[in-house]
């Protein structure tokens, strides 16, 4: 039988008596929605899809500046038994072995958390046995699991009873959490104490039917015992309405020296969080050099003109990055990279052989793996951009879009979420539609197989903050006079959130939905929750990747024929694969996306576009250049266009411009 919810406020007595090692693992995830958080529980725990559906039908208009989902996570903790299965696997002495499953839940749960705020008054929880030998006045000690607790004693009654052994804890805390409005029991007002929770027993006495009442207090550990849900770049004030900073109400730091232990240092996780932590020092290095004086467009009339006569990319590249190896000063290095970066996008070249060879340049000096840093594309524009001046960085992306995909979405270096890149309203091709291709659950090769349909050059993901939800555009290869493609691609490198897609569907005119065979038969409403964001008039295709050769069982055929019935679908073996039916089949494609002319035309006039791009820019300095432009530039404009209307006005205001005009009719 599953235990009911109430169960979790007198469950103190699973409590581990002893210290364990601290929790972590989860704070460089991606934040993702509560149905793939828990995808990797189901198997434990009876009917969660239905219940995360009832939570999240219960959570459509969430308080507290919380997302649908991370309102959820916190109502899901309190139906069912997930709390149960919860709370036991942290308090386990063995909870290395079963923490992984259960880290993408404990990043939603704890950021949603964390954002609310935090309360410091007394409450009261419970069990039905006699603790009172286990807890003696000074003793300090760890509570593991997740704490439910009430504000009032006469509230706490009704779960104890009133005979039988009882143990009572009187708790000041510091820094609870009401989670009353997102519960699914709303008459209880649920203070609840986050894992790790470190207090001292402060005394003991006997109650008026004598059982033990415990007083205890919280109080700072040595070590921190909970990672927090933010990653190093991510800074505190994203709690939106918390009264205490992360660190005080989090009992761990992500480079605490207590990293050591073996719940961090659990196989992939713990090489991922390493890696992490790494390339994240790396930019927040970078961040800081960022706050010098700001490049201008004398800089990049400058960048490389004399300093390379003579001298070959290779000669080039082996200078920089023997001198990085040398001084291990990656801002230095990033400097001096962006150098030959300005130098190419002025003469309107294609930056990957640039990057191809700077890569191949580090594997040759950096000879181990683990000490190859981390160098991308999409890193080394984020810096120039940070580093150039209001009118160079426009300069910069102009010059970008002509033979580059341009960065759309990038990791914010102040806060926890990701940004719009503001100068992409400067240079958005509003001539031509706008495809954006994302993909749904793990699927991998979604750039490599846009670059063969497409001739774009989108930059291959790997594992940094860089290619996590984040998006480039490519604007087209007009230059390609025999064979001009009619459309604008964008690439979402990592998986897309439905938070995310429902913040910017309206700047796109179509959809190219990625998803792997086996994540869709497992996972068929998430795909279809995705495919109900998309409005049907415009047009959207499914391509179901990685599907089997061999005839589809029964199960499957339905599963694809609902799916069917509503979103087109298009369906590809590996691509890896590279035999003459995996070509034909990606021609076919081509055909569908580019020959045969799917999009006639923008489904948005270019007004609302910008409108949409100014919503979604977070640079208010910024928003106000914008309006500054277009104060200056509108008037003007129209006494132009005033002017050119009237023949003799061209030949009296502009008659060099007739000159030239004659002359190429010769």
């Amino acid at each position: 039988m599953e235990p009911g919810p109430r169960v979790r406020y007198v469950d103190i007595g699973d409590e581990s008596v002893i210290h364990l090692e601290p929790i972590g693992g989860y704070g460089n995830l991606p934040l993702v929605s509560l149905e793939m958080a828990v995808e990797p529980l189901k198997a434990m725990i009876n009917k969660l899809p239905e219940s995360v559906w009832i939570a999240k039908a219960n959570c459509q208009h969430p308080r507290d500046n919380l997302t649908q989902d991370e309102s959820a996570a916190i109502r899901l903790y309190t139906m069912g038994s997930i709390h149960k299965h919860l709370n036991e696997m942290l308090r386990s002495k063995n909870r290395a072995k079963s923490l992984p499953p259960w880290l993408p839940y404990l990043k939603l749960l704890l950021t949603a958390l964390c954002k609310l705020p935090a309360v410091k008054k007394t409450v009261w929880r419970g069990t039905n046995v006699d603790l009172s030998t286990l807890y003696e006045p000074g003793d300090k000690r760890a509570w593991w699991g997740f704490s439910s607790c009430t504000e009032s004693i006469e509230v706490a009654d009704p779960f104890l009873g009133i005979s039988g052994c009882r143990t009572l804890f009187c708790i000041e805390c510091e820094s609870g959490r009401l989670i009353t409005p997102h519960s699914q029991i709303e008459d209880e007002n649920e203070i609840l104490l986050l894992p790790g929770f470190y207090f001292q027993v402060v005394g003991m006495r006997k109650s008026d039917d004598g059982f033990p009442i415990i007083h205890v207090k919280e109080v700072q550990p040595q070590h921190r015992l909970l990672e927090s849900p933010f990653s190093p770049n991510e800074r505190a004030d994203n709690q939106t309405n918390s009264n205490l900073d992360i660190d005080e109400c989090i009992s761990i730091k992500p480079n605490h020296p207590t990293y050591g232990i073996n719940v961090i240092e659990t196989g992939e996780q713990n090489r991922i969080a390493a890696a992490a932590n790494k390339e994240q020092r790396s930019i927040l290095s970078c961040v800081k050099n960022s706050d010098a004086a700001k490049l201008n467009s004398f800089e990049l009339v400058q960048a490389g003109e004399l300093m390379y006569i003579g001298k070959k990319r290779d000669e080039i590249l082996s200078v920089i990055v023997t001198q990085f190896r040398q001084t291990n000063n990656f801002p230095l290095f990033v400097d001096e990279c962006l150098i030959p970066i300005m130098y190419l996008i002025k003469r309107y070249q294609n930056l990957d052989d640039f990057m191809e060879a700077l890569s191949s340049k580090l594997s040759q000096i950096f000879l181990s793996v683990t000490e190859l840093p981390k160098v991308s594309l999409r890193i080394l524009i984020h810096f120039l951009l940070m580093k150039c001046d209001v009118s160079l960085s426009r300069m910069i992306m102009t010059l970008l879009s002509k033979r580059n995909p341009v960065p759309f979405l990038n990791p914010s270096t102040t806060t926890s979420q990701y940004s719009i890149v503001p100068e992409i309203i400067l240079v958005w091709n509003y001539e031509m539609p706008t495809l954006l291709s994302f993909g749904i659950g793990q699927c991998s090769g979604k750039s490599t197989l846009l670059n063969a349909l497409f001739m774009s050059t989108f930059e291959e993901s790997s594992s940094s903050i860089y290619f996590q939800q984040t998006i480039d555009i490519d604007f087209g290869y007009g230059f390609l006079r025999t064979s001009p493609r009619c459309l604008n691609i964008a690439d979402t490198h990592g998986r897309m959130t439905k938070q995310l897609l429902c913040k910017i569907h309206e700047l796109f005119d179509g959809f190219l939905l990625h998803v792997d065979y086996s994540y869709l038969l497992k996972n068929i409403e998430t795909v279809l929750d995705f495919s109900d964001i998309l409005t049907s008039r415009k047009f959207c295709l499914l391509l179901i990747r990685d599907s089997p050769s061999s005839q589809l069982n029964q199960n499957d055929s339905l599963v694809l024929t609902r799916v069917s019935s509503r979103i087109q679908t298009f369906t590809l073996p590996s691509i890896a694969n590279q035999n003459e039916q995996s070509k034909q089949l990606i021609r076919t494609l081509s055909e569908i996306l580019v020959v045969k002319q799917t999009f006639p035309s923008p489904t948005n006039d270019k007004d609302f576009i910008k409108n949409e791009l100014k919503r979604l820019i977070s640079d208010n300095n910024y928003k106000e250049h914008l309006t500054e432009i277009e104060r200056t530039i509108t008037p003007l404009k129209l006494k132009l266009l005033q002017l050119v209307r009237n023949e003799n006005y061209v030949e009296k205001y502009y008659p060099e411009y007739s000159n030239f005009v004659e002359l190429c009719k010769l």
